[in-house]
């Protein structure tokens, strides 16, 4: 072999190895496409605001088109979250019926109302108070789930609607028409476009997502929301009971403290009798007034025991 042959087959040996890397980068790249970050887009907007060769308007179509990929990222990232929740509901629904299951295998829990020693008037109806409270929570819960079975299948229909809608839309986006490409445009103005296009199709997807994993967790939920409901009932219930043990309570100590007053009413009328006329004239005022209050603190004792039925 002459030199002349050895050199052009030493030349054809480097671009073969050439070729062979520079298409294994390609098909690497055609494989693995990355959509672009936020911060990505920021450093994109930044460096073309400050290009002061660039033509106005592919600068300003740029930039927008930038900005707009910054949006889709967020919306992507929202739709992300929410996939991740439905699948944490759907992933917990089997252990939560079981827990459920086994309260409600247990006895209702009877009420039971602590009093401090010497707990003055204001405390007990403090406490009384706290309870009414809860009672309202508990029912409003209950309210919740009751409407919550329609609320679910109202939802379901028009979440399978938007998901036709939505895949559809996905398809007419990676099957353009012919007569909507374009080829004959500025590189960075096509690598702009480039960009929104990928974070407009990750927003079509990451919707999906949400709407698929939204329904399997109403599904995978179902037997779980009766149970959910039967448990706030009978927190309604133990509820209802505490309020009216503490009711009780506060009616009887109301009822205590104005006998007491009455007895001193009545201690007090004894001593002014033997003191002055004036005096013993007030102390028997005080006594029909006190004796007046016995009467109203029983009667409001008895309906305020019935207040909730």
């Amino acid at each position: 072999m002459n030199k002349a042959s050895h050199a052009l087959l030493s030349w054809l040996v480097i671009w073969l190895a050439i070729f062979t890397i520079t298409a294994s980068s390609f098909a690497h790249l055609q494989a693995q496409p990355t959509t672009p970050t936020a911060d990505q887009c920021e450093a994109k907007i930044l460096e073309l605001e400050s290009d002061t060769l660039l033509d106005d308007p592919i600068r300003a179509a740029s930039i927008g088109f930038y900005r707009g990929a910054i949006e889709q990222l967020t919306k992507a990232n929202g739709f992300a979250s929410q996939s991740a929740e439905y699948r944490r509901l759907s992933s917990e629904a089997p252990q939560l019926l079981s827990s459920i299951r086994s309260e409600l295998g247990l006895p209702p829990v009877e009420p039971t109302t602590i009093i401090p020693d010497g707990a003055a008037l204001p405390q007990l109806e403090q406490a009384l108070a706290q309870a009414t409270a809860g009672l309202q929570a508990k029912r409003q819960s209950l309210a919740d789930l009751q409407t919550e079975s329609t609320r679910r299948n109202e939802q379901s229909a028009s979440l399978t609607a938007r998901l036709v809608k939505v895949r559809q839309e996905l398809s007419n986006l990676v099957n353009p028409s012919e007569a909507g490409v374009q080829t004959d445009i500025s590189p960075i103005l096509a690598d702009a476009q480039e960009t929104i296009y990928q974070t407009t199709v990750l927003v079509y997807q990451a919707e999906i997502d949400s709407i698929e994993t939204e329904l399997e967790s109403y599904d995978a939920r179902r037997e779980l929301l009766p149970a959910r409901r039967d448990r706030a009932q009978r927190r309604v219930t133990e509820a209802e009971k505490l309020v009216t043990a503490w009711q009780v309570v506060v009616a009887d100590y109301r009822k205590l403290s104005a006998e007491q007053a009455a007895q001193e009413a009545i201690k007090l009328r004894k001593e002014a009798a033997r003191q002055h006329p004036i005096l013993k004239e007030f102390a028997e005022r005080t006594v029909d007034i006190a004796r007046e209050r016995v009467k109203s603190q029983s009667y409001s004792g008895g309906t305020e025991s019935t207040r909730l039925r």
